[in-house]
């Protein structure tokens, strides 16, 4: 064992040691620190890496570091690298009594062997010098693949994927003028900084462009600023806009009211992220408001979703209430062709829990909006929508900032063909060579790798061991099939290697609870490892217990904070992981990543594997519960910044493909609004209903669900078709019943059309199909296993279709 106490004065001890020897900070009782001696201690590092190691710091006072410092080290504690690849520094207090480890990193490269003079330095100016013998050696380990030199702690300040470049699909910003042209969409800003016009060239099922755009907005999207209920009128006195690369432009503007000022600054992305943020200054002592405006025409105010109205037709009018412990900050309005989502921010709100944890969320807020509960939300639907947050009244200080993120979608084009040929093979066990045939067989493209199985035990730490998913990755290329792998941001395994420096950063990777949740219900108590590391300090999370090489093994996990370095690592292992396993892909399941995390993952596998697929899937999260509680969120809303990144998504646990209505199915669940498409999990997924959207369950998920093989085998006829949505104003065919709806997908080389038809009445519905494509031609209800018989039918026949059920025909 590798410690040693190198420095003691009368309140404070100081201990180095390796990565193999590892302190456990409180709450957990460790007593390394009884068994070290005094003594030089000797670091050996390897010189193709970098070397982690410990100085850990045991005072009799309560204390504050400012900093640990030496040549070529990098301490975790007190300086990095945050999300957006920018250098920080902090201080970190170390309380009476309660040793404290400080992880550092040596880079082997640039040091040799000798001594190191290391200083550590406090918030008062005292300063402990401290001396560390170091050998430096090729012989030394500084490998990633070892897991237990800690040398991927490195990790937590990668860059990895941050640059301006653009990802696959898209087109780089350029700007006109006050005009800013990205992907399908046109934004033009006004002088004063306020979005004047959005121009959608979308159309369709959002796969193709029309020659001219449409324009959604009816008026500009603006901020207004009210004092004593009074209009101030502003006049623009500067005006700026700028290309930042590829990626993104900005820009700024003045406003001046008397001697108010209203400064606006945005950024537009690439991907349809807009940001406007509101600074009014030299408010103090006035009493104002703030409102940000926002009124699309009427037919780009079709559908809404948000502020807890689900998927459905824009009601004539609403209100809302912030609420804390509700998940609800943001509002789309819109049709399938275009629509914005509107979140009202502030600087500094932190990102929610998803999943069960959403009431364990601290700081998530924009305080300036709520206003101590005075703020608001009001819809009013007259010749076009007007809608708008408003902050309430308040007493203004010397400057006052309201921000606010703004989607335009949709996001980018749908690829149907490109869905319709992806057919992903998913089991949550490890796989055998049965399995893979089975695959194969069924039409599968590409296989979903579960985790809590022998190929993928530790849940969200696949860098484990590498050899097994190397060997399915190997045994999947061979069947000409592609292996993604279930990686995501939430819980996290605590049988990692890295868990007690991750433990040392203190709430920057694992969160504290708000409230003692007991661990999950089904799991009956907290596990002992859990209690044994963390105390109460953590949020204890799935569980899953492994069998076969790890015997029984549980592996607990903890809930992380998905704002902290955690991003970092998980670019980092992810990009070494692609280039050390050959994977085709990723299965996120609810994800805390942000979007610049996700899109630095979808430039690695831009670079490393351009054919890689990003597979989402969610459960409904407008739900809660008293132990464990989802908020009532809408999860389109909380995932749409992330979606210009994913590939397809699976709409999956407790959404209803039988009780809720054609528009709720199209927003909630489909994709398609948003520029993606979708998959179905729960119940008997209504293959009727799914077809109006192109969807249809996984194979082989779930044995009570109907196999979607049938229906792969059937629509790969329509490959090449045009999808018609029943949506669109102009359709080929469709139904005289007003709850049965028609999606076409035409195939006009062959001049023949799948024509999908879905009950949506309360009981059996009949209909006739109409439409000008019916003339002259034979109608046939195809033959499709376990699903529905082949049968002719005549043009103008009578159909009869039962409740929740649906008929398919090719018209030809």
């Amino acid at each position: 064992m590798a410690i040693k106490k190198i420095f003691q004065d009368e309140h404070t001890n100081i201990y180095c040691a390796d990565a193999a020897s590892v302190f456990r900070p409180y709450p957990a009782n460790d007593t390394i620190l009884e068994s070290a001696e005094d003594g030089i201690f000797t670091l050996r590092a390897g010189r193709s890496g970098k070397t982690a190691f410990q100085i850990i710091i045991d005072s009799k006072l309560n204390i504050e570091v400012k900093g640990v410092y030496a040549d070529e080290i990098t301490c975790l504690l007190t300086e990095g690298v945050d999300l957006s690849g920018s250098s920080f520094t902090q201080t970190v207090k170390v309380e009476s009594g309660k040793p404290w480890p400080f992880w550092c990193l040596l880079d082997g490269r640039k040091a040799n062997s000798g001594v190191l003079n290391v200083t550590v330095e406090l918030t008062d100016g005292k300063k402990f010098d401290l001396e560390i013998s170091l050998d430096v050696s090729e012989t030394y380990n500084t490998s990633f693949f070892d897991k237990d030199n800690l040398s991927r702690l490195e990790w937590l300040n990668s860059t990895a994927g941050i640059d301006d470049t653009v990802t696959k699909g898209y087109t780089p910003v350029r700007v006109n003028g006050n005009v800013i042209h990205i992907l399908g969409r046109d934004i033009t800003v006004s002088d004063n900084g306020f979005i004047e016009s959005i121009g959608t060239y979308f159309k369709g099922n959002n796969s193709c462009f029309a020659q001219t755009p449409s324009e959604i907005l009816a008026s500009p999207i603006e901020y207004e600023i009210f004092e004593d209920g009074k209009k101030l009128a502003f006049e623009s006195t500067a005006f700026s806009m700028k290309q930042e690369g590829d990626a993104a432009c900005s820009w700024n503007a003045v406003n001046v009211c008397g001697n108010i000022v209203l400064e606006i600054s945005g950024t537009a992305e690439f991907d349809g992220n807009v940001r406007m943020d509101a600074a009014v200054k030299n408010a103090a002592g006035r009493n104002l408001s703030v409102r940000l405006l926002y009124s699309p025409r009427t037919e780009f105010s079709k559908y809404i979703m948000g502020l807890g109205l689900t998927g459905r037709k824009t009601p004539d009018e609403y209100t809302w209430k912030w609420d804390e412990n509700i998940r609800q900050d943001s509002i789309w309005n819109g049709s399938v062709n275009g629509g914005v989502l509107i979140k009202p921010t502030a600087k500094g709100v932190a990102s929610s829990f998803v999943n069960i944890y959403f009431h364990h969320s601290r700081n998530h807020m924009p305080l300036p909006w709520v206003n101590d509960g005075k703020g608001y939300f009001s819809l009013q639907k007259d010749e076009n929508t007007m809608m708008f947050f408003d902050s309430g009244a308040f007493i203004g200080k010397d400057v006052v900032s309201f921000c606010a993120e703004l989607i335009i979608t949709p996001l980018k084009k749908v690829d149907m063909k490109e869905h319709w040929n992806t057919h992903y093979y998913h089991k949550t066990c490890a796989y055998t060579k049965e399995d893979i045939t089975d695959a194969v067989n069924a039409g599968c493209t590409h296989v979903n790798l579960h985790h809590g199985n022998e190929t993928l035990p530790f849940l969200n730490y696949p860098m484990y061991d590498l050899e097994p998913i190397k060997e399915l990755a190997d045994m999947v290329h061979e069947a000409d099939m592609g292996l993604k792998i279930y990686y995501t941001v939430r819980e996290l395994s605590t049988r990692i290697p890295e868990l007690s420096a991750f433990r040392s950063l203190g709430t920057e990777i694992f969160a504290l609870p708000t409230y003692n949740q007991g661990g999950l219900p089904w799991h009956d108590s907290v596990d002992p490892f859990i209690i044994e590391n963390f105390g109460d300090d953590a949020i204890p999370a799935w569980r899953e217990t492994l069998w076969g090489k790890f015997g029984g093994l549980t592996d607990p996990t903890v809930i992380v904070n998905p704002d902290g370095r955690i991003g970092n690592f998980y670019a980092a292992s992810l990009e070494w992981l692609v280039k050390n396993t050959g994977i085709d892909g990723l299965y996120i399941d609810d994800t805390g990543n942000g979007k610049d995390v996700v899109r630095r993952v979808r430039r690695i596998f831009d670079q490393q594997r351009p054919h890689a697929k990003i597979d989402m899937h969610t459960c409904t999260h407008f739900g809660d519960s008293l132990a464990l509680g989802f908020g009532f969120g809408h999860n389109m809303l909380m995932y749409m910044s992330i979606f210009p990144y994913i590939d397809s998504l699976w709409i999956g646990e407790g959404y209803d493909y039988d009780s809720n209505d054609s528009d709720y199915l199209l927003l909630e669940v489909s994709g398609l609004p948003f520029g993606l498409m979708s998959e179905m999990l729960e119940g008997d997924c209504n293959v009727w209903r799914g077809m109006l959207y192109g969807m249809t369950s996984r194979y082989p998920y779930c044995s009570s669900v109907p196999s979607p093989v049938p229906i792969w085998n059937m629509r790969r006829r329509f490959d090449d078709a045009q999808m018609i949505g029943f949506w669109e104003d102009e359709k080929p065919v469709w139904a005289d019943h007003e709850d049965v709806f028609c999606t076409t997908y035409y195939d006009k080389e062959n001049d023949r059309l799948l024509c999908c038809f879905a009950n949506f009445d309360d009981r059996e519905a009949s209909f006739h199909m109409c439409g000008t494509m019916l003339e002259n031609r034979s109608v046939t209800a195809p033959f499709i296993e376990n699903i529905q018989d082949e049968r002719v039918i005549n043009a103008s026949e009578c159909i009869t279709i039962p409740q929740k059920g649906g008929i398919m025909v090719i018209i030809e």
